[in-house]
C-alpha cells in the first residue's frame, strides 16, 4: 500500500507538471540575454548535481561499508581528525563559490545593455492594471500588449507604472524587471530569431494579474517597416449603418475618456 500511495503521488505530480508543456522558458533562448542566463543556470545545475552525487555516494558507501554486522561485537576503531579531508571539504566549497561568483559577474557583464546607437529603437513600456502599453516615441506608435521588434536591432526600453508594482518578463528574450510607480527602470532586447515570444507580468498586481500577458513579435526589418507603415494608416471607414453606429459609440467613448 505504501508503494501504491507513492506511485499515485508521483503520477499526480506528473499530471500537474504536464500542464507546463509549451510554456515559455528561458531555457529555450531566442536572444543573447536569455542565452547567457540559460548557460549560467545549466552550469549551476550541473555543479549542484555533481556535488549531490559525490556526497550521497560517499554517504551510501559509508552506510553499507561500515554498517553493524550481527557477528561484530567490537566497537569500531575511533579516529579523530584528518587534516587532508578537512582541507578538501573546506577548500572545495570555497572553489565552487568562487567559480560561481566569477561566472555570475561574467554573465552580468554580458547581459548589460550596450551603448545606444542611432539605429536602435526606443520604447517606453507602461504597466497598467491589467495591460501593457508600448510607446514608440520616435515612430509615433502606441500599442497594447504586443511588442514588435526587428531582428538584429537593439531595442532599449524604459519601464514605468501607472498604478501598482508590476514585473515585465519575456523569458526567451530577457530577464525580469520590476515596474515600480514613480521609478523608471530599463531593459533591452535583441534577437536574430523571428517568431512570436510570450511573456507575463511576474508580480501579483491585482485580480486580473493572470490576464496581463505580453506578446513580442520578432520579425525581419522589411516586415517591421511594413508593420510601422500599416500602423500609420487611418482606420478603415465603416461600410454599414450598424458598423457606423458601433464606430461612433467606440469613438465617443474613447474621446470622452
Amino acid at each position: 500500500m505504501r508503494f501504491l500511495r507513492k506511485a499515485l503521488e508521483v503520477l499526480t505530480l506528473a499530471g500537474f507538471l504536464s500542464g507546463c508543456a509549451g510554456s515559455p522558458t528561458f531555457l529555450n533562448p531566442a536572444s543573447p540575454i536569455a542565452g547567457h542566463e540559460a548557460g549560467l543556470y545549466r552550469t549551476i545545475v550541473y555543479l549542484a548535481a555533481g556535488v549531490f552525487v559525490l556526497v550521497e555516494g560517499a554517504l551510501l558507501y559509508s552506510i553499507l561499508r561500515f554498517r553493524h554486522r550481527p557477528d561484530d561485537s567490537t566497537e569500531p576503531r575511533q579516529k579523530y581528525g584528518n587534516p587532508r579531508l578537512e582541507v578538501i571539504w573546506t577548500a572545495t566549497p570555497v572553489l565552487l563559490v568562487a567559480t560561481l561568483f566569477v561566472l555570475t559577474i561574467r554573465t552580468m557583464g554580458a547581459v548589460a545593455a550596450p551603448a545606444a546607437a542611432s539605429t536602435d529603437i526606443q520604447v517606453t513600456i507602461v504597466g497598467h492594471q491589467w495591460w501593457w502599453e508600448f510607446d514608440y516615441p520616435d515612430l509615433g506608435i502606441v500599442t497594447s500588449n504586443e511588442l514588435h521588434i526587428p531582428t538584429g536591432t537593439a531595442v532599449h526600453a524604459s519601464l514605468v507604472s501607472e498604478d501598482v508594482i508590476h514585473s515585465f518578463w519575456i523569458p526567451q528574450l530577457s530577464g525580469k524587471v520590476d515596474v515600480v510607480p514613480g521609478q523608471t527602470n530599463t531593459i533591452w532586447f535583441r534577437s536574430e530569431e523571428p517568431g512570436e515570444y510570450h511573456g507575463q507580468c511576474a508580480e501579483f498586481c491585482g485580480l486580473n494579474h493572470a490576464n496581463m500577458r505580453i506578446k513580442a513579435v520578432v520579425e525581419t526589418q522589411a516586415e517591421f517597416d511594413a508593420w510601422v507603415a500599416n500602423q500609420d494608416l487611418p482606420p478603415p471607414a465603416p461600410s454599414g449603418q450598424a458598423e457606423q453606429a458601433a464606430f461612433d459609440l467606440i469613438t465617443h467613448g474613447i474621446c470622452s475618456n
